[in-house]
């Protein structure tokens, strides 16, 4: 026992420490057992007790001293007497987490409490604009009054009503999915930001009473509720933690899936809404209304890697409390086994600590992917303020973390057993790592998705209207050059061909009359006869267009028009004809070639995206520009291999890129425009030297988009 140990229990021994009285208790069970959550009713903080914690709270009366309890627990069995150390801290704890009334101050326990405290708001602060906070009102008064009018949303009878109505919505949205889908981008457009704002703040509304009226419902507090400012987004909070008391489990789920409840309600309305109106300004709230009830509901409320709904319903659902800080716990202990050796007894099953263990890792992943694409999303807008808090954050958790960790390592009494295996843990993370990532070369790779052709393929459209007589041959069908490929028909144009070869033959007729009466020819005459002539072959040509010719010997691959018949406008498609091999056509990033060369003759392996087990070997036959920052290849605007790069605004594209032109060595029986992954190595390069080239293209693409 430590001199400032000593002096706690001998401080501690003579005084009286009472249980406030108003405070709130309630016995749940939880997956490691029972348990007791005491809650304080005026700061609407929650404390887990276990069941030999909660017989020394009991057991803390206002008729004897504290060492006097301690006498009493370990003549009951309780306790022992090698307790007491931790009897006393027990009870400091209990007073500063404010459940008791004792008067006695910890100074250098308060002051490094206060020290940690205020480092953790200065950092606040710093991200703080992105997440603020600011209570409004105390809404628990208009609660008690109005909640009667809500209740019958909570009954059975609401439950089977609201599963109808959700089958009959998500009928909707099967038989409209196109129409549902398309619009989804246009919806931030610049032109309704601002009615998606006042959308999203009456949707989020809506949730937080949903939330409220539950607590309601099972006799909780609720008291308060304000504006939550997400990246300068408004969303409604309300303080439903009252619900955290509540014994039954059953109970603390509804509360926190009523939100989630009312918003499908309205979502569900606001899609029979959006149905049965055309484009206009309540269509347009019905659609967002639609999208936000479902994307941001499910992105954010129902994720449980965040502390909103999700969360919490995750946490009773596998009945564990505290879940994070448990499964950060468990997969802190889960490296110190793998690395140190040292094992933890936490009294978990295989099963559940595996769990928690996955759960830990999830957690910080995701935490540190959420920060990296918040910075990401400020960039776009802000770019040096994006990239600023990204350094923050990454520099202030490195330098952070890397201290704990080498004061655990060398100092803990944890790892004093051990210390040998924990430097040499240290100098792996600290020296070892960092080597092999700046000097052990590595090949990058990436995949490219390609469109197979063939090396020569034609559409043939109609160059004149008419209707179908002669529909193109089946598919497969090999036509020869300068063979027709269907025939059209037009009486207006075969009326046109029969009048000007009237007209023509008139003239003609006229010429041979003054050539036999007149020696010289009339020049009004000679130039009208000219003119019919051309009129004549005019409309010939376009009488000849009524029957497409195949431009070479070809094989046709698709018929666009096999009904007999059909009504062809000029550009209408009618077969597309093809010869020559397959081939495939890729589009890749300039920049990516200097770390992925390809030459003409280079052999790579491909795979069909609907067969990856089959693999077809290829020999790229030329290399060339498809589109830079300004010109853009019409190639660029049909091209179905991957998403579209052009700025639809400016009509630039996002970066400079290349096209690859691949023949297919061994592709039979692969589908027209079918499309292929096609898997490329870059020269071995150090870990460091490709992670430093694509974080600078990423930040690259940033400032290209705020510009």
């Amino acid at each position: 026992m430590t001199a400032i140990e000593t002096t706690l229990a001998q401080r501690l021994a003579g005084v009286v420490a009472t249980v406030r009285s108003e405070l709130d208790v309630s016995r749940q069970v939880f997956r490691d057992g029972p348990g007791y959550v005491v809650r304080d009713p005026i700061s609407f903080k929650t404390l887990r007790l276990d069941p030999e914690d909660y017989q020394v709270l009991v057991a803390l009366r206002e008729d004897r001293s504290l060492s006097e309890t301690f006498d009493a627990l370990v003549a009951d069995g309780v306790l022992s007497q090698d307790d007491e150390e931790d009897f006393y801290a027990f009870v400091l704890n209990l007073h500063r987490q404010g459940m008791l009334s004792l008067p006695v101050n910890d100074a250098d326990s308060l002051y490094a409490r206060f020290e940690r405290r205020r480092r953790l708001e200065a950092r606040a602060k710093i991200l703080g604009f992105l997440f603020l906070r600011v209570p409004l009102v105390n809404p628990d008064l208009f609660l008690d009054r109005t909640v009667r009018f809500v209740a019958p949303l909570f009954t059975r009878n609401a439950l089977i009503a609201w599963a109808l109505l959700m089958l009959a919505a998500l009928g909707v949205a099967i038989a409209r999915w196109s129409d549902l889908t398309a619009p989804v981008l246009a919806m931030i457009s610049g032109d309704r930001l601002i009615l998606l704002w006042f959308t999203l703040i009456a949707l989020k509304v809506i949730h937080e009473f949903g939330h409220a009226y539950a607590c309601k419902i099972f006799n909780g507090k609720v008291p308060e509720m304000g504006a939550f400012f997400i990246l300068f987004t408004p969303c409604a909070y309300v303080d439903a933690t009252d619900s955290w008391s509540f014994p039954s489990r059953t109970r603390r789920i509804i509360v926190a899936l009523a939100g989630m409840y009312f918003e499908s309600i309205v979502g569900a309305i606001a899609l029979f809404v959006w149905a049965l109106t055309s484009d206009s300004t309540l269509n347009t709230i019905a659609y967002q209304t639609v999208m936000l009830s479902t994307i941001v509901t499910i992105g954010f409320n129902a994720n449980p890697l965040m502390r909103y709904d999700g969360y919490y319903i995750l946490s009773d659902l596998v009945n564990i409390p505290n879940l994070r800080s448990r499964a950060t716990e468990a997969f802190r202990n889960f490296l110190k086994r793998i690395a140190l050796g040292i094992r933890v007894d936490d009294g978990l099953s295989r099963r559940h600590r595996h769990i928690l263990i996955a759960l830990g890792l999830a957690f910080s992943l995701y935490k540190t992917t959420l920060v990296f694409t918040m910075s990401a999303v400020i960039a776009t807008k802000i770019y040096f303020l994006g990239i600023a808090i990204a350094l923050f954050y990454a520099l202030s958790t490195i330098l952070k973390q890397g201290i704990k960790l080498v004061q655990y390592l060398l100092f803990a009494d944890e790892t004093r057993p051990v210390r040998l295996r924990a430097i040499a843990v240290l100098v792996l993370l600290f020296v070892i790592v960092p080597a092999c990532l700046t000097l052990i070369p590595i090949r990058p790779t990436t995949t490219v998705r390609g469109v197979i052709g063939h090396t020569r393929e034609t559409t043939i459209r109609a160059q004149v209207p008419g209707f179908l007589t002669v529909p193109p041959p089946p598919v497969g069908a090999e036509v020869p050059g300068g063979a027709p490929l269907a025939s059209l028909e037009n009486p207006e144009l075969e009326a046109q061909v029969a009048i000007a070869a009237a007209s023509a033959q008139i003239s003609a007729a006229t010429l041979r009359r003054h050539a036999i009466l007149d020696d010289l020819l009339p020049p009004p005459w000679l130039t009208q006869s000219a003119v019919d002539l051309a009129r004549l072959a005019d409309a010939e040509h376009q009488a000849a267009l009524l029957h497409p010719k195949a431009p070479y010997r070809a094989r046709i691959i698709e018929r666009h028009t096999p009904y007999e018949g059909t009504y062809l406008n000029p550009g209408d498609a009618i077969a597309t004809i093809a010869a020559g091999g397959l081939c495939a056509d890729l589009l890749i990033r300039e920049d990516e070639l200097e770390l992925y060369p390809l030459a003409v003759g280079d052999e790579l392996t491909c795979r069909p995206v609907a067969d990856p087990t089959r693999t077809i070997r290829a020999r790229v036959d030329f290399v060339e520009s498809a589109a830079t920052r300004d010109e853009v290849d019409p190639f660029m605007t049909s091209m179905g291999a991957g998403a579209i790069t052009i700025n639809p605004h400016s009509g630039r594209a996002a970066h400079p890129l290349v096209r690859v032109r691949l023949t297919l060595l061994d592709a039979d029986g692969l589908d027209q425009h079918a499309q292929i992954r096609v898997r490329l190595a870059g020269h071995p390069r150090p870990m460091v030297a490709v992670v430093t080239r694509r974080l600078a293209r990423f930040l690259n693409s940033l400032r290209r988009e705020q510009s």
